[in-house]
């Protein structure tokens, strides 16, 4: 057994990624929690939306309060006041616009409109009350909240495989690339620092779009 164990920590151990939800993954998990309908699945739509489409980290949701969302007519500026690549706490500004799809702006303003007393300070996510399907409570929906609605929205619509809140942000980055956005573009929303790590997401989108064998298959 010893000398098992000894051969087993002299292999490469392989990473297991977070996998990547799509755009079209998003749009096909909200229409899923729009059918359902009610408080919590306005809440699970407005958290998945805006992790998408802000290119959020976990972390970064469970951290915003109402007024960090900055809204203009159909877009809005996120600040994020603490993030990973931020540790002094200097603060960065994702600017998101409303779309036709996925409708982040239209799914915040919403939820926000349901929050106790009109949502005007305190967490953005919250817990809802353990008794009572609908009621929303006062204490904020921590990471690991977050990643269960994630999961359970994926689960629902039959994606399988290791969903996380990455998942949204890596498929920002992957769908935009697809979409044809330049690094620049895409950063401005990531907030990477490394041009080497967003231009993964466009070689990931590019190995299928630019095949060689496109064509000739």
């Amino acid at each position: 057994m010893e000398a098992w164990a000894g051969v087993t920590r002299m292999l490469p151990r392989v990473r297991t990624q977070a996998m990547v939800l799509l755009g079209s993954d998003v749009v096909e998990m909200l229409a899923a929690l729009d059918e359902r309908g009610g408080i919590r699945a306005e809440r699970d739509a407005a958290v998945i939306a805006l992790g998408f489409s802000a290119a959020l980290r976990g972390g970064e949701l469970a951290a915003l309060n109402v007024t960090d969302i900055e809204f203009d007519t159909d877009r809005a500026i996120v600040h994020i006041r603490r993030s990973k690549t931020d540790q002094t706490g200097i603060g960065q500004q994702i600017p998101v616009i409303g779309g036709e799809k996925i409708r982040p702006i239209a799914r915040l303003r919403n939820w926000i409109s349901l929050l106790p007393q009109g949502g005007v300070q305190g967490p953005l996510f919250r817990r809802m009350l353990p008794y009572g399907h609908d009621r929303i409570g006062r204490a904020r929906l921590g990471y690991n909240g977050i990643l269960d609605l994630v999961r359970s929205a994926a689960d629902a619509v039959g994606i399988t495989g290791k969903v996380t809140p990455h998942s949204l942000r890596a498929g920002f980055a992957t769908s935009a690339a697809r979409a044809g956005a330049r690094p620049d573009q895409i950063m401005r929303v990531t907030r990477h620092r490394r041009v080497d790590t967003v231009m993964g997401y466009i070689r990931d989108a590019d190995q299928w779009s630019a095949h060689a064998g496109r064509g000739i298959l």
